[in-house]
């Protein structure tokens, strides 16, 4: 297949041309295409909010925007195949509106799904596809046809339509420079140029240079005196210039709606806005009246009462506290002596009492103020080594009895290990609480612990 290419200088020549001879057409063609999108717009605005409406209006804005859309590129196309367009071109292409907006998602995801691999990719793809809607109108296909054909139709061409795209940036930006009036040729110079690429791409033909005269300038009327054509009452070479009546009463028609169109909007949005209004102060209302009604609910005032302050930790209190901690140690060196000749129910009747002499200092100490280093820290100190010593009592039972299964070594290593952690705190609790001595007994323990680990972990390597 031959690689067709095309000028841009041409194609903006041409239509440059084009939007000059026809300006009144272009014009009023403009208008109506301004029209259907600021309606569009400022019915999706007074919608907001409103799922089902925002669903109805944008449904119906895609319709319009497409019927729209076609007629345009329906009307450059007759110029650049110098027929005379009309404004029922405009709508004429209706029964292609389903090829074009399912054409046009397809387009829009092929795009998307490009812009995600690196942009590079979206981007040849909007260059490349651009041209659908011309084959779906002038060509009459389906959506994917008409997809291809676009593809096919630039093939060599990407740098070219990306050097055109900022060609018609340039112009869209010298029109907005025109204080917004210059947009009213600027668009329809690029809509008509486009058209012109299209038939040089999509058939090789170059549209002629005579475009149609839609709506003419009269000329300068001579003195002299013309020649008559024959059959005719004109002279040769002349014509009559004038705004034919249907053309005139359409613009006309155009211009009321534009401006009824934009009285209706604007009596919505002020609508809308005072229906906001009574709405938020219908809102302010109740919150005020709820205010007075939860200010008469709230129940009178009533003076906090101040607890009471906590009891004295006494000297009488400090004496049983010191007789329970040494009767305490009495009986956790007898369980000691007890783990060393591994009676471990001896230990045990040790352990009980141990445990019951800390409940006893607990209720000492309950709800008093005490000395934090010297009666909680001690207190502390004193629990955990006591569990410390229940722990390796259980310990050495398991270890020592010969009857212990191979599932038993697991929860033996979990139970050397945790107390080794229990020894570990409570000598850190004793250091602080000035009992140094008993801070020692715990690492000696702890010490014995992590080589009885030793010894646990071989027996279960021989298992």
């Amino acid at each position: 297949m031959d690689v067709r290419k095309f000028s841009i200088e041409e194609a903006v020549s041409f239509s440059w041309k084009t939007v000059i001879k026809n300006i009144a057409f272009i014009v009023i063609l403009f208008v109506i295409f301004l029209l259907v999108s600021m309606v569009s717009q400022a019915l999706t605005r007074i919608a907001m909010g409103n799922f089902l409406s925002v669903a109805i209006v944008t449904v119906i804005s895609w319709v319009a925007n497409a019927l729209i859309t076609m007629g345009v590129i329906k009307v450059a196309l007759k110029f650049c195949d110098n027929q005379k367009p009309g404004f029922e071109d405009l709508y004429s292409s209706y029964p292609l509106i389903l090829n074009y907006i399912g054409a046009l998602i397809l387009f829009w995801i092929a795009c998307a799904i490009g812009l995600v691999l690196l942009i590079v990719p979206g981007i040849i793809l909007m260059l490349r596809l651009q041209f659908f809607a011309y084959f779906i109108v002038d060509k009459n296909m389906s959506p994917i046809k008409a997809l291809e054909a676009s593809w096919k139709a630039t093939e060599g061409n990407t740098l070219n339509l990306l050097v055109l795209w900022f060609a018609f940036l340039l112009i869209t930006i010298l029109g907005a420079l025109a204080l917004l009036v210059g947009l009213l040729v600027a668009i329809p110079v690029m809509m008509i140029a486009m058209a012109y690429i299209y038939r040089k791409l999509a058939d090789g033909t170059t549209p002629s240079q005579a475009a149609p005269v839609i709506i003419q300038q009269a000329k300068p009327v001579s003195t002299e005196k013309p020649a008559v054509e024959a059959g005719t009452n004109k002279a040769p070479g002349t014509f009559t210039v004038k705004l034919d009546t249907k053309t005139a009463l359409i613009g006309a028609g155009v211009l009321i709606a534009l401006i009824a169109g934009m009285v209706v909007v604007k009596g919505c949005q002020q609508a809308s806005n005072k229906a906001m209004q009574k709405q938020i102060a219908s809102n302010k209302a109740m919150a005020e009246l709820q205010a007075q009604i939860d200010e008469l609910e709230k129940p009178s005032y009533v003076a906090p009462v101040e607890p009471p302050p906590p009891p004295v930790f006494t000297m009488a209190d400090a004496q049983r506290f010191d007789a329970l901690q040494r009767e305490w140690a009495g009986n956790l060196d007898g369980a000691g002596k007890a783990i060393s000749k591994y009676d471990f129910s001896t230990c045990d009747t040790y352990i009980d009492r141990c445990l019951e002499i800390v409940d006893s200092m607990k209720q000492i100490v309950a709800g008093k103020v005490v000395d934090e280093r010297l009666v909680t820290a001690r207190l502390n100190a004193i629990e955990t080594m006591t569990i410390a010593y229940a722990n390796t009592n259980e310990i050495l039972a398991i270890n020592k009895n010969p009857t212990t299964k191979d599932q038993d070594w697991p929860k033996l290593m979990s139970l050397s290990l945790e107390t080794m952690d229990y020894f570990d705190k409570a000598a850190k609790m004793f250091d602080y609480s000035d009992a140094s001595d008993m801070g020692d007994v715990c690492r000696n323990m702890r010490a014995s612990i992590e080589t009885l680990v030793v010894e646990i972990k071989q027996k279960s390597g021989k298992k």
